[in-house]
């Protein structure tokens, strides 16, 4: 019997925060354009317990896990007015998130037997309380009266996720191996949500935007999967995978979203092959891949702060991948991967996109490249030494003007790490987007507010402590 326990703690504070600003009406990137003080708190923490018990010919393995989160923020968002630099609405979100999870799984363990299996149950139960919107209405510039009001976004969700599956893998000759797998998995939501806006302007509005609604839905679906791989030599082998995923759709927030969205599926292909030479010293594997979607879910914008999941009624994606790995020395590694997407609307029927359009914020290309070295000093010490370059291609922003999409031009980040490691964890200095590239996470467009989007992170240093027992 083997027996491990997990435990995570965490906490974030940032002033000045801002979020889904209008990027032309930015100095920069990285300034604010008023003087308002935001906040940005998060904390976490997680528990876990993995238990595994080797029996004859099989495992048995049990994880049980606990997540709770907490999130708090506040940024100004006056300035998508352009004539209006002062602070008439600052808006955020405040609420709590815990998940429970446990997973049972069924190990065969007798390589020599014709057949391999793994079958297995999963469940998660998350519960969500708060506001994913906390507007702060001044109204005595809007109406002239006193006084300063609030409008909440009342989300509160309770989810829970059932799924039983299982896989055999068997070889039918010597080169040969067959994977058929297939999951069944049930999803049930249920949401109070709703819009209140209190004070004066609650009054001006007659009662309007004051109740809450609850909503429920329940989903099933199956997942099957197979896989074929011929191994030529024992160095190299090619496979073909067929497999069907999905999405789970959800209750849309009353008041805000239209109504609810539906699930999202997909058939996929992928085709692969793998090669090692120089025993094992470098390897190569390239892949093929193709996904047809059916009710792709994806966001509408409202504005910079108000957001909701509509579906797209068919999409594809097809593209490649191409994985190098390189070791001339004991503990130097090069790798590399470089892929290439293309995914567009077949048939989209939500009106903030045309058919044949690009799916927004998916980039054309990315290239990821690493050089690792680990020096050992004492038997039960390292010296640890890594750089990671990676790039990441053009992408368009998600669009309410069909006519106009914007592009965020592809751009690199360079990170490094160097640490002393030693029995029960490691001492490191990092810093990341060394390269100071000026960029955005993701990018929106509205023909009222402009081009509006998140800032990705600036050049960072610091230092990491970690502890393992």
């Amino acid at each position: 019997m083997e027996i491990g326990v997990y435990g995570e703690l965490g906490e974030m504070s940032q002033s000045n925060y801002y979020d889904q600003f209008p990027i032309l009406q930015m100095q920069n990137l990285y300034s604010l354009t008023t003087d308002f003080h935001g906040y940005n708190e998060q904390r976490y923490n997680l528990q876990g317990l993995r238990v595994v018990w080797h029996g004859d010919g099989f495992d048995l393995l049990s994880v049980s896990s606990r997540q709770a989160q907490s999130l708090s923020d506040l940024e100004n968002t006056s300035s998508i007015i352009h004539a209006l630099p002062l602070n008439i609405v600052n808006t955020g979100q405040d609420y709590k998130t815990e998940t429970y999870t446990q997973e049972f799984r069924l190990t065969s363990t007798d390589n020599a037997s014709a057949v391999q299996w793994r079958t297995g149950f999963f469940f998660s139960h998350r519960y969500q309380d708060g506001y994913n919107q906390v507007d702060y209405l001044h109204l005595p510039f809007i109406t002239g009266m006193p006084g300063t009001d609030e409008g909440l976004d009342i989300n509160n969700v309770t989810d829970s996720d059932y799924a039983l599956y299982g896989q055999a893998t068997y070889h039918p000759a010597e080169k040969w191996d067959l994977t058929l797998g297939l999951r069944g998995e049930l999803y049930d939501e249920e949401r109070i949500s709703g819009v209140a806006v209190t004070g004066i302007a609650g009054a001006l509005l007659g009662g309007f935007h004051t109740e809450t609604r609850p909503g429920s839905l329940v989903q099933g679906t199956y997942l099957p999967s197979a896989k074929a791989t011929y191994h030529w030599t024992e160095e190299q082998a090619t496979w073909l995978k067929l497999d069907k995923a999905w999405r789970p759709g959800g209750v849309g927030i009353y008041q805000i979203a239209p109504n609810s969205y539906t699930k999202e599926s997909s058939c996929n292909i992928e085709l692969g092959h793998s090669m090692s030479f120089w025993d094992d010293k470098a390897s190569i594997a390239p892949i093929l891949f193709y996904s047809h979607y059916e009710d792709y879910q994806a966001p509408v914008f409202v504005s910079p702060t108000i957001a909701y999941e509509t579906n797209a009624k068919y999409a594809t994606a097809l593209g490649a991948e191409l994985s190098l790995a390189l070791s001339p020395l004991p503990n130097l590694k090069f790798m590399s991967n470089l892929g290439y997407t293309d995914a567009h609307n077949d048939e989209y029927s939500g009106g903030v996109s045309t058919n044949g359009s690009t799916i927004a914020n998916i980039p054309e290309y990315t290239v990821n490249n690493s050089v690792s070295y680990v020096y050992q000093l004492t038997p039960e010490t390292d010296l640890m030494v890594r750089m990671d370059y990676n790039i990441v291609g053009d992408f368009y922003a998600l669009s309410s003007a069909p006519t106009y999409r914007p592009k965020q031009g592809a751009y690199g980040l360079l990170d490094a790490k160097v640490g002393y490691e030693f029995r029960y964890g490691g001492i490191y200095l990092f810093g990341a987007n060394l390269s100071d590239s000026h960029y955005a996470d993701d990018l929106n467009y509205d023909p009222g507010l402009g081009l509006y989007g998140n800032p990705g992170a600036p050049a960072t240093l610091g230092v990491e402590v970690a502890f393992k027992f």
